[in-house]
């Protein structure tokens, strides 16, 4: 039942995702074809090449409003199931754990998948490199390839906070959905609340580390690892914040799941 919920949850993000993604290759591709209209004729008019600059840089938008429509549209249908949606979804044979999982990782793979699509796509940094020449390309790998490890720890990381700031707005729908009838403003305010909260504990957090890095045994020796080897120091750092961050996020994950097990009223 897991299977066709996600395949449910897929279909129905994609109504809204793939007209997006979409038009963010049309954009692409008219600046393309206009770019390559200029390079076949370089005295061209000067209107196409103020086109190909427009074009680019409402695909460079589209990009960035894909990014943030995919996050806040999981974040949506998440409130909207503990809402008026919740009476038929929490009545189908999925337990809520299932629930938050297959939304979870839809708004999550969208995400990705919408920021993956904007490196890509010509004209982007990062598709500069791959369409560069042979001699571009073996010089920028033989820079990069070193510190390979770090690159990936340091998408791993990015990957658990992705999933740990959507678990995080999961809970607060969660937390908001506790006061059915003033279900948007308890939402709202317990959102104002939390982030402040977790702001005094980040401060607190940066002084306790600071300390440690500065007066404490432990500190030296982390600064010694480090200089004797950035990399791989960086790495197992990472890695390190990685597997703090997925704790984090089961943690959150099993909250919600008990509030809305136990605590959600519908009514």
């Amino acid at each position: 039942m897991f299977a066709k919920l996600m395949k449910w949850e897929f279909r129905q993000t994609a109504r809204v995702m793939l007209p997006l993604l979409g038009a963010a290759l049309l954009l692409c591709g008219g600046g393309l074809a206009s770019r390559g209209v200029l390079y076949v004729l370089p005295l061209g008019p000067q209107w196409l090449e103020t086109l190909s600059a427009l074009l680019y840089a409402l695909m460079t938008f589209v990009l960035f409003a894909g990014v943030f429509v995919a996050y806040f549209y999981a974040v949506i249908r998440f409130y909207r199931m503990l809402g008026n949606e919740g009476y038929l979804m929490l009545t189908l044979p999925v337990t809520p754990a299932q629930h938050i999982g297959a939304k979870l990782i839809t708004g999550c793979v969208w995400v990705a998948a919408a920021m993956l699509f904007s490196l890509l796509l010509p004209g982007t940094s990062f598709s500069t490199v791959i369409t560069s020449s042979d001699e571009q390309v073996a010089a920028a790998l033989s820079e990069f390839w070193p510190g390979m490890p770090l690159y990936l720890s340091f998408g791993l990381f990015l990957l658990a906070m992705l999933f740990l700031s959507m678990m995080w707005m999961y809970f607060i729908c969660a937390l908001g959905a506790q006061w059915p009838q003033q279900r948007f403003g308890a939402t709202v305010v317990c959102y104002l609340v939390t982030s402040f909260l977790v702001q005094i504990v980040f401060v607190m957090a940066v002084g306790v580390f600071t300390y440690i890095a500065a007066y404490s045994p432990l500190g030296a020796s982390l600064y010694n690892s480090f200089m004797a080897n950035p990399t791989g120091t960086l790495t197992v750092w990472m890695l390190c914040a990685s597997a703090a961050v997925a704790a984090l996020t089961a943690a959150l994950f099993f909250i919600v799941r008990w509030m809305i097990s136990k605590r959600l009223n519908l009514a």
